[in-house]
């Protein structure tokens, strides 16, 4: 999967752990509820992405967070993504563009943000907890 044109593909739900998707387009890709733990995003393009939870899911109607845990997100386009409440955790954003971005209720603990560009991003509810982010 490695820069693969996955622009505007429905991938809701899908195990994508582990995979190599550096250099992949998935601008407004729908990643709703998807798996992407340990998955190589380096350089992606994730621009306008949906990685926001899958609601409805299953007979209770619960949501279903988008997982992420530990991704390589290097460099990665991430402006305007919805990564609301996803579960962050580890995940590297170092030199990442989360412009606009929507992280709020996101789980983003021990996440690295280091030379992130940070402005106009959604931070409200979200759990920085050990998070190392830049200066102001």
């Amino acid at each position: 999967m490695r820069a693969a044109d996955l622009s505007r593909s429905v991938l809701a739900k899908a195990d994508l752990s582990g995979a190599d998707m550096r250099e992949a387009n998935l601008a407004e890709a729908d990643l709703r509820g998807a798996r992407l733990e340990r998955a190589t995003l380096n350089g992606a393009n994730l621009a306008g992405a949906d990685l926001s939870p899958l609601r409805g899911v299953g007979s209770g109607g619960t949501a279903l967070p988008s997982v992420l845990r530990y991704a390589r997100l290097r460099g990665a386009d991430l402006a305007g993504a919805n990564l609301a409440e996803a579960q962050l955790e580890g995940v590297d954003f170092e030199a990442a563009d989360l412009r606009g971005a929507d992280l709020r209720g996101a789980k983003v603990g021990n996440a690295r943000f280091l030379d992130a560009q940070l402005d106009g991003a959604q931070l409200d509810g979200a759990n920085m907890n050990r998070a190392h982010r830049p200066a102001g």
